[in-house]
């Protein structure tokens, strides 16, 4: 009876009066509306974005459209926060209100990669460790199996600069081409998907194997890396039974 409670408590605080109506797009369905906020939320919670990080959703009707919130701190995300664009970055539908500027990078991620239907952009300590280093971020963990077959670096500029156009974006999306994951130099990560669940479950794992990798090095010895299976990049991953767990959490604060 607790656990239904609580649940009912988040969801009306992830329902509040929306802002008005942008442009033209039809709402995103409210299951991937409320599935989108917990993803930012969860997130958040695990440590992997910070008040400036964001994820997003290709809307399931037009793939030439995707969608997350507008540019507020996604720990605080509610479904009247969503807007939608096209993959050229312009606002289709959704909330009025300030966009991220780096709504390139999703958009044209998602130009260059049809199979993809989620984008996580994340500015993780760990991550950012690797991206200013020629270390290699390789798996040490089950989690970071998925990455197993590298994890480029976008070098986005002299000072860690965001992608704010279409054209550093198109460089970003082929930097990452098939790969599941890209590192932006002094900056952060991206990590795709083909769910909510599989990026954000990526982003997570991505993370974790980062920081295990880094314990490492101040160990004497020889690493011995995992080798993952073909194909661990390309399976979508099942991560229902952490998103569970994941959602429990955000339940109980």
């Amino acid at each position: 009876m607790k656990t239904v409670i609580a649940a009912l408590a988040l969801a009306l605080t992830w329902a509040v009066a929306p802002l008005a109506l942008a442009q033209t797009a039809p709402p995103l369905p409210a299951a991937m509306a409320t599935e989108l906020v917990a993803a930012n939320r969860i997130l958040v919670n695990q440590g992997v974005i910070d008040v400036r990080g964001h994820v997003s959703v290709r809307d399931p009707v037009n793939p030439n459209y995707f969608w997350i919130t507008r540019a507020i701190a996604p720990g605080l995300a509610t479904v009247a926060d969503l807007q939608a664009f096209d993959l050229d970055g312009k606002q289709v539908g959704g909330v009025s209100g300030e966009a991220y500027t780096e709504r390139f990078i999703h958009a044209r991620i998602f130009k260059a990669r049809p199979d993809v239907n989620s984008v996580v952009h994340a500015h993780t300590p760990s991550l950012i460790t690797f991206s200013v280093s020629d270390i290699p971020l390789r798996p040490v963990t089950t989690a970071g199996l998925f990455a197993g077959d590298g994890v480029p670096i976008h070098a986005n500029g002299l000072v860690g600069e965001g992608i704010h156009d279409m054209p550093v974006g198109d460089s970003l999306a082929a930097k990452l081409g098939g790969k599941v994951a890209v590192l932006m130099r002094g900056h952060g990560a991206v990590i795709v998907g083909q769910t909510v669940r599989t990026a954000v479950g990526r982003a997570i794992g991505l993370d974790l194997n980062a920081r295990e990798q880094i314990n490492l090095f101040s160990m004497p010895g020889k690493i011995d890396y995992l080798v993952p299976p073909p194909g661990a990049g390309k399976a979508s991953g099942n991560y229902d039974r952490e998103w569970s767990w994941w959602m429990h959490q955000l339940d109980s604060h």
